[in-house]
């Protein structure tokens, strides 16, 4: 329990001062319960509203130190949340943060303010900003390579999905006959998976909606032609993962810019989700290189 000065009073007061009128409530020393053996935590203080049907939680830490906040109390807070379910971790200071404890804190959904900037959020525009976003996925590459890493054949799906590009005739006889493969094998799980993973930081791609890619890959596909074994080690899926706020109109329309003027030349590179998985569709390992 954190101690009760008088500047941790005063940002439980501003908070609950902004949130109730809304329809939210604030809780101090609230308890969650863990995933798995269902031990309780306490929280210094809960923040809980309602947005658009969704339950936010915005869990608050307190710490009244003279000294700069380091990494270990990230690390502490890391590790304590991991299991509990909320939206956000907000670490509150007295004192400031070390770049290193700001630079951890971001990469793990913890937002590192001070007590000043606590008593100047605008908490209420803080959980709204939950209200409008979605996400969605799309196909947008399949390719194949030998065991030696070589491209075999290579297509590229336009940004709505409507027209492929292949690289020659049998890159388009390999997408005829993948492409259905994934949407009846895999895009459903994939979809799944992701949605999942995107979860457990949620405000993250909040904070930065900027298109994310996703590579799913399949071991020894076996695939044939004309009976005869075709040589391919690895089907490769490459997947716009996109974020928006708005109607589904505004949405293409950012994502139309955001593949042809931002991302997916940065997206050609390693995956920032990795799935592999076997023949039959069933997923064997799921990585993301975001929670380096």
């Amino acid at each position: 329990m954190p101690k009760r000065t008088n500047e941790f009073q005063q940002i439980v007061a501003y908070i609950y001062s902004q949130i109730v009128p809304a329809g939210g409530r604030v809780t101090e020393s609230a308890f969650l319960q863990e995933d798995g053996d269902g031990a309780q935590r306490e929280v210094d203080v809960l923040v809980e509203h309602n947005v658009a049907g969704h339950d936010i939680k915005i869990a608050v830490e307190c710490r009244d130190y003279t000294r700069d906040q380091n990494v270990e109390w990230i690390d502490n807070l890391i590790g304590k949340y991991s299991r509990l379910k909320v939206s956000q971790v907000v670490a509150i200071s007295s004192s400031s943060f070390s770049d290193a404890a700001k630079t951890k804190a971001a990469k793990h959904n913890i937002e590192a303010i001070t007590v000043n900037e606590a008593l100047t959020t605008d908490w209420v525009n803080r959980i709204e900003r939950w209200k409008g976003m979605m996400h969605s996925f799309t196909l947008m590459r399949i390719s194949t390579l030998d065991a030696k890493g070589n491209v075999l054949t290579y297509s590229e799906v336009s940004p709505d999905g409507a027209e492929a590009t292949h690289r020659d005739q049998d890159s388009e006889y390999m997408y005829n006959a993948l492409k259905p493969f994934f949407m009846q094998h895999l895009s459903e799980s994939m979809g799944k998976l992701l949605e999942a993973k995107i979860a457990e930081r949620w405000q993250s791609y909040v904070d930065d909606p900027t298109p994310r890619w996703a590579e799913v890959v399949i071991n020894k596909p076996g695939i044939k032609r004309y009976e005869k074994d075709m040589g391919i080690e690895k089907a490769v899926f490459g997947i716009g993962t996109f974020f928006h706020v708005g109607t589904a109109g505004d949405h293409f329309a950012l994502k139309k810019h955001a593949l042809s003027q931002i991302k997916i030349p940065l997206m050609k590179g390693d995956a920032t989700f990795k799935i592999i998985a076997d023949p039959q569709g069933n997923v064997v390992s799921f990585d993301t290189s975001d929670d380096a």
